[in-house]
């Protein structure tokens, strides 16, 4: 699949976000195209992931991707209570339920409130694609995430998808 002006500048604002010491040693993806982007940060075992996509569909196909790298999936991390960043927690959930679902406090408490009236309003369009269930990550508000022992700062991979 040929990739989209759109995704190619993601990801190049992405390695800029993170081009620091830690990308020396992570391998960086970002995985989708905007409005629904979602990053894979690897290390040489364990992973992380941003996001977890809009549709069912690309949020199988996402899991699929991770499984098929051989990493571990350690954290889910979800950077806004919009729906394209959630939407796809149950499917992830199901592939690799040994990860930790996170998001900050605000986040949470938004996707709470906003959840029913989203599915409410995309669950029509989207039919097969919407959410079967809305996963709620469990409140973190600290600064980074440690991947196989090295902290990543929040802000860094909260750039990589702006």
């Amino acid at each position: 699949m040929r990739e989209s002006i759109q995704c190619r500048k993601n990801n190049m604002l992405a390695r800029a976000a993170l081009s620091f010491r830690a990308l020396d040693t992570f391998q960086l993806e970002v995985l989708g195209c905007a409005p629904s982007t979602s990053l894979l940060l690897s290390g040489a075992d364990d992973a992380i992931l941003v996001n977890t996509q809009f549709l069912r569909d690309d949020a199988a196909q996402l899991a699929h991707t991770i499984a098929a790298s051989g990493k571990r999936l350690t954290t889910i991390y979800i950077s806004t209570a919009d729906p394209q960043a959630y939407f796809g927690l149950g499917v992830l959930q199901a592939a690799f339920p040994d990860a930790h679902i996170l998001a900050s406090g605000t986040t949470v408490e938004a996707i709470r409130r906003q959840a029913g009236a989203r599915v409410a309003h995309w669950g029509g369009i989207l039919k097969h694609n919407a959410p079967r269930c809305i996963v709620l990550p469990r409140p973190y508000d600290g600064t980074s995430l440690q991947l196989e022992g090295r902290q990543v700062a929040l802000h860094h991979l909260e750039a990589a998808l702006d």
